[in-house]
């Protein structure tokens, strides 16, 4: 019963907001904003401190999975996404959290790429933003199509003087 009150709370927490980077001058287009951990530390998220539990690789991945499940108990078992280019809901089934592609994009947001397959056997990849100071305050406040069978939909660019990575 426990599990299913975090869930509820994750729920309830959940705000779907759009999630703002600050645009600016731009260096360099990645795939995910992880790819080059060595020139940002920052940005890993278990270096970020936490008021409880610590956010690191595999909270944040736990927090994706419990997300996804409860959402998708109430949809009829798919995690529905409205895709915007193809003006369609997909009905997703969770494949893998890339946990290689967890990280911080600034203070308390987060960033996490998850593989799912549509009903219709199309793989996707969804970027995934959530947001809190800890583990116990996470929500998922925006989830948008990536790619669409591996060929990408858009990529990021690192604003160097800023610190922040945003979408190309």
């Amino acid at each position: 019963m426990k599990k299913i009150k975090n869930v509820r709370q994750v729920l309830m927490l959940t705000v779907l907001i759009a999630c703002y980077i600050i645009p600016g001058l731009v260096l360099g287009q990645h795939e995910h904003p992880s790819e080059h951990p060595s020139e940002h530390p920052s940005e890993h998220p278990s270096e970020h401190p936490s008021a409880t539990v610590s956010i690191d690789k595999d909270n944040l991945a736990k927090v994706i999975e419990m997300y996804v499940d409860s959402d998708a108990a109430l949809k009829g078992g798919f995690f529905l996404v409205y895709d915007e280019k193809q003006k369609t809901t997909l009905e997703l089934k969770l494949d893998k959290v890339h946990k290689e592609r967890l990280s911080r994009i600034k203070d308390d947001v987060y960033f996490a790429c998850a593989d799912f397959k549509n009903s219709d056997g199309v793989i996707y990849d969804l970027d995934i933003f959530m947001e809190g100071a800890s583990v116990d305050e996470l929500t998922v406040n925006e989830v948008i199509v990536h790619k669409q069978d591996g060929k990408a939909r858009y990529g990021w660019k690192y604003n160097k003087r800023k610190d922040v990575w945003r979408q190309d």
